[in-house]
């Protein structure tokens, strides 16, 4: 049985998010597992047909993170020693 409500099971589960609203072009962002190594990838524009794709990253309806194609992170970071 599940152990939660969305359980993928696969050596590299995978969720694919696509926008159909341009049909002329094929743009997707995916979530994965990495087939037993611990790694998770998040992938914005993993099929890279938009430019300047961006991961966002929204607290309470507000934008508190940004990382654009280029690798700059924007946003209000602070930083906090455990």
């Amino acid at each position: 049985s599940p152990a939660s409500l969305l359980h993928l099971s696969s050596s590299f589960p995978e969720i694919r998010l696509q926008d159909n609203a341009y049909t002329a072009t094929n743009h997707y962002s995916i979530i994965e597992g990495n087939g037993g190594s611990g790694v998770l990838t998040l992938s914005a524009d993993d099929s890279n047909a938009a430019a300047n794709s961006a991961m966002v990253f929204k607290v309470d309806a507000t934008e508190k993170m940004r990382i654009a194609s280029n690798g700059k992170v924007s946003g209000r970071l602070v930083l906090h020693t455990l």
